[in-house]
């Protein structure tokens, strides 16, 4: 009785680049919302403006989902406001870094994949560059 064969690389290829392609995904998500979900080298008081009022939509998740009283919110904002310098000078020194290895890992990615690949990974990257930018974080 034969065995049907499989085509070489085909599907088993595809799955493991697409494991690869989410798992590099998933790191830099996890890795953006450690490093505050954005590098602010090239903007840090924007990043400070925004986390020294009660509009920094962290600040309000935060407060949300942990149902914070007011005495807590009070504490919090306190605890915020004593790390703030620390965070932008984190923010100034590794900006630059960052910013080079997400580059370096997207064009190391891109070079993998088949154009019609490539077309979706950009994709996937414009939808989560939109949902940062309107604030939509864990």
């Amino acid at each position: 009785m034969a065995i049907p064969s499989r085509p070489s690389g085909g599907v088993g290829r595809r799955v493991a680049a697409m494991g690869l392609l989410l798992l590099v995904f998933a790191a830099g998500g996890v890795l953006g919302f450690v490093l505050g979900h954005r590098v602010a080298a090239d903007a840090p008081e924007a990043v400070a403006a925004e986390t020294e009022t009660e509009e920094d939509p962290r600040r309000r998740a935060l407060i949300h989902r942990l149902d914070l009283t007011d005495e807590q919110q009070v504490q919090v904002d306190s605890i915020l406001q004593h790390h703030r310098s620390e965070w932008r000078e984190i923010q100034r020194e590794v900006g630059p870094r960052y910013r080079g290895m997400v580059s370096e890992t997207r064009e190391g990615l891109r070079s993998v994949l088949t154009p019609e690949q490539r077309a979706l990974y950009d994709s996937l990257l414009a939808d989560a560059q939109r949902g940062s930018q309107r604030g939509d974080r864990p």
